[in-house]
């Protein structure tokens, strides 16, 4: 059966044979296998056949449709042929690309035919609109309008479809624009002279209400010149919306009864009357505009959205940003503030220190600078209800850190001055000189308070408005914006950089950043020029402390000039004790009760004792090195020398108000005191004692016994001194003061 197959077939019935019968139940299956083949054999013929037929039917629809095609192609031969035909006769022309040509240009001019009559029909419409709105522009306002509206209605679809048509209508929207513009001036005026009339028989800007008939008619005319304004106002307000939200058109009723606003204004202040005076400031406009403003969003909440971008930002952004009036503004403001400032520095009694202005246990500044901080707290009030963030920072940096600097600059110059005055050559200079200032005592001390008291006034008002919401905005506000835009180099604040910003107010701008803020870091606006002020008033403090103890020191010398202290004798016996101070140290208590006295009503208690606590201290070392240390004592010697030195204490508790009772200036001096002590132990003590140094009540050992005890060695010293209460002095220190007694010396 094979040998009638290819070799490939017979391979390939072969495989399939002998993958069928691989066994002996496979050979007896065969009949199933030859009966499913032939049942395939059966279905694949019936395909084939269903193939034939498919392949019959496409074919004879193929010849079909191109013999379908090729009639048609004849058709419209002969059509084509029939068309030419009648071109050629209708054209009389002899060639069909001529006809073709003649038939286009009739097909053109028929055409321009038509738009020429579309445009005289617009044209006599746009005729009769005007007609009409002239002749029922008196009689008849409402329909007046009605007409003039369809006019516009033409003008504005016109001058949009130029775009469109590229153009094509120039002229028509010439004309339409011209008759527009003539018949809006016609009726523009008319209305606008109606409402005018209505304006004067109100009397208007009038106090009082006028009568209702005139409001109703006053009325009817808003609503006509409204009504008028309409189609400009859709117009321009999407044109608006298009390129800047802010511009929006004037209503004509309000253009109309703001003209003699507008007269007036210029009567009063753009000519030579007496309201128009440069030494005023024209920032009473601005902050009424302000008010306005205000009183429109709080009151009446217009404009409903202020965060909207395309709502109204008021009449103050009008004027200083959009007419871009701020910059003339804020130098009017500047120049009205620096005049005042200076009238407060020219004024006689602005250098004199105010007892009154202030709290009476606070620091007195001078009334100069109680003024300029009134002057600076108005400017504030002034600026506040400005909604821009660089025209408040504008106005902090140009006009209140600016007279800050300035009275800043006048203190420390003051200062310089005293400190001149006082040197050697000053001092030389001023005594051949005539009609210098008094710089001695009380009178040079009220040179320094009068520049202390300022300094630390204002460097404490400086803080407080640190911490006035309104300065934390701005100092915020102007973190946030650091933070924003240091990486792109732009200003922070106008044309302002970081830099610039941050020399006048705090150096923590410059070096904030994001993490910076996360961290909480501090500062304030007012930083830099705080912290030149604290350093004034830690300068001049520091010249006030100098200053006295370099008095008392000089007062000190003819007590230092005595010599009878070891030669001292009570006038009965030994445990007599001296009840008044040495005659030599009279000029040093007169000193310190003048001195103190005055600072007692001009500092605060802080920087009252600061100074008490440095001339004590300068006192005791001056005692301690020049008297103690360089005499020799009796007991009674030792005594008059506590007894001073108690009174000088007495005398600084006194003039600095310290409470009976309370033991200040001897606690300060507590070396001093404690040496004293040692010195004054007497030979013969007495068997309890409850005097001696703190609140403990220590055994008082003889003067023997303690030089036994304390000449043995460095630990008998320490439980001397401890006994005694003793412990501001060294073991040397000790046997240094017990060996100023004569006995002790012999």
């Amino acid at each position: 059966m094979t040998e009638h197959l290819s070799a490939e077939d017979a391979t390939r019935l072969v495989d399939f044979v002998n993958d069928k019968i691989q066994s002996l139940e496979d050979l007896l299956s065969l009949d199933t296998l030859l009966n499913s083949l032939q049942e395939q054999q059966d279905l694949q013929r019936q395909q084939l056949r269903e193939a034939e037929e498919i392949l019959k039917s496409a074919t004879k629809a193929s010849n079909e449709h191109a013999e379908a095609v090729r009639k048609e192609a004849e058709a419209f031969s002969k059509h084509q042929a029939d068309i030419d035909r009648r071109l050629l006769i209708v054209t009389q022309s002899e060639h069909s690309d001529e006809a073709v040509r003649k038939f286009e240009d009739s097909i053109a001019r028929l055409q321009r035919l038509d738009v020429s009559q579309g445009y005289l029909e617009l044209l006599n419409s746009i005729d009769h609109l005007n007609k009409d709105v002239i002749k029922k522009m008196k009689t008849s306002p409402h329909d007046a309008l009605r007409s003039y509206a369809q006019l516009r209605s033409i003008e504005i679809s016109i001058s949009s479809g130029q775009e469109r048509v590229e153009g094509a209508t120039p002229h028509l929207l010439d004309y339409v624009k011209g008759v527009s513009e003539t018949l809006r001036g016609l009726v523009y005026g008319e209305y606008i002279g109606k409402l005018q009339n209505v304006l004067d028989k109100m009397k208007w800007p009038m106090k009082e209400l006028p009568s209702e008939p005139l409001i109703d008619e006053w009325m009817r005319w808003c609503d006509l010149l409204l009504e008028f304004q309409e189609p400009d106002l859709i117009n321009d307000t999407v044109e608006a919306h298009l390129k800047d939200c802010s511009v929006l058109p004037i209503l004509l009723p309000l253009e109309v009864m703001a003209q003699p606003l507008e007269l007036r204004f210029k009567y009063h202040f753009s000519g030579d009357r007496p309201t128009n005076r440069l030494d005023k400031a024209f920032s009473h406009l601005i902050h009424e505009l302000m008010n306005f403003d205000n009183e429109l969003k709080l009151s009446w909440s217009y404009p409903s959205n202020p965060a909207q971008e395309s709502a109204w930002k008021g009449l103050t952004w009008e004027i200083l940003v959009k007419e871009n009036w701020f910059s003339e503004w804020l130098q009017v403001e500047k120049n009205f503030a620096l005049a005042r400032y200076q009238n407060i520095i020219d004024a006689e009694d602005g250098g004199e220190i105010d007892y009154d202005g202030v709290a009476p246990t606070a620091t007195k500044p001078t009334k100069a600078a109680l003024r300029v901080n009134d002057l600076l707290e108005n400017i504030t009030e002034l600026y506040r209800p400005l909604s821009s963030f660089s025209q408040k920072l504008r106005f902090l940096i140009d006009i209140q850190i600016t007279i800050f600097d300035l009275f800043h600059e006048r203190l420390h110059s003051g200062l310089e001055a005293y400190l001149a005055m006082t040197s050697a050559i000053g001092r030389t200079v001023q005594g051949s000189s005539t009609g210098q200032p008094n710089i001695e005592g009380v009178s040079g001390l009220e040179r320094l308070c009068r520049i202390f008291g300022s300094a630390e006034y204002l460097e404490k008002k400086m803080q407080d408005w640190g911490d006035d919401v309104f300065f934390l905005e701005l100092w915020y506000e102007l973190q946030d914006r650091v933070t924003r835009h240091s990486h792109t180099g732009k200003p922070v604040a106008g044309v302002m950089s970081v830099s610039e910003i941050a020399a006048r107010t705090s150096s923590s701008v410059a070096n904030n950043n994001k993490d910076h803020l996360e961290d909480g870091a501090e500062g304030a606006l007012f930083d830099e020029t705080a912290a030149a002020y604290r350093q004034l008033r830690m300068r001049s403090e520091s010249i006030i402390q100098s200053t006295i103890a370099s008095s008392v020191q000089t007062s000190l010398r003819p007590y230092y000039q005595v010599s009878t202290w070891a030669s001292l004798r009570s006038s009965s016996d030994e445990s007599d004790s001296p009840t008044t101070p040495s005659l030599d140290l009279v000029q040093t208590l007169r000193l310190l009760t003048a001195d103190l006295s005055f600072l007692s009503r001009t500092l605060a208690v802080a920087p009252r004792r600061r100074v008490a606590n440095h001339i004590l201290l300068a006192i005791q070392t001056y005692i301690w090195d020049s008297i103690l240390m360089r005499h020799s004592f009796s007991t009674f010697g030792a005594a008059q020398l506590s007894t001073d030195v108690a009174n000088i204490c007495d005398t600084v508790d006194a003039a600095i108000g310290v409470k009976a009772g309370e033991t200040y200036s001897a606690r300060t001096i507590q070396k001093l005191q404690d040496g004293l002590f040692l010195l004054g132990l007497k030979i013969k003590p007495e068997n309890a004692d409850s005097s001696g140094t703190g609140d403990n009540t220590v055994r008082n050992l003889g003067l023997w016994e303690a030089e036994k005890r304390l000449f043995a060695n460095n630990e008998s010293a320490r439980s001397v001194l401890a006994e005694l209460g003793i412990n501001t002095l060294t073991e040397a220190e000790a046997r240094s003061v017990l060996e100023r007694r004569v006995e002790v010396r012999s």
